[in-house]
């Protein structure tokens, strides 16, 4: 990362062209909406029963729990980080008028090295929901 006068910073983006499959049906705390007709990998959004900020009723985000059958161990000893296929928000594939094109960015699912590595150098503002894989 630079800033706007050209001087590094210490950050950088979290990337990896590694994808897990879809997760299953049994998974919680996603939603649809607007999705592609032909891919469907987009559209999802996190779960949340919005409150009323002026009542005081919170907004409350259901817990995200992913679901997953048949991944290999050589897979899942191939890299610690890895997108989900499930991708949050809605691409534009159009550039009319004020949108620009975008695509819709999947989460990331990180390894046990990850996490503890977070937790050990006191990561700010990270958290970590279980991901669940039934082989």
């Amino acid at each position: 990362m630079i800033d706007p006068r050209k001087n590094e910073l210490p950050f950088y983006h979290f990337y990896t062209e590694l994808s897990f499959p879809k997760s299953l049906p049994t998974s919680k705390g996603l939603v649809t909406e607007r999705q592609c007709p032909v891919c469907k990998r987009n559209g999802y959004y996190c779960d949340a029963k919005i409150g009323n900020y002026k009542k005081g009723i919170p907004t409350v985000i259901t817990p995200l729990k992913l679901i997953y059958k048949g991944i290999s161990p050589d897979f899942l000893a191939s890299s610690d980080l890895f997108n989900t296929w499930e991708h949050l928000g809605v691409s534009n594939l159009k550039a009319e008028g004020i949108k620009v094109i975008r695509y819709a960015r999947p989460m990331l699912i990180v390894s046990d090295k990850i996490k503890a590595a977070f937790e050990e150098f006191g990561v700010k503002n990270a958290q970590f929901e279980e991901v669940i894989i039934n082989n």
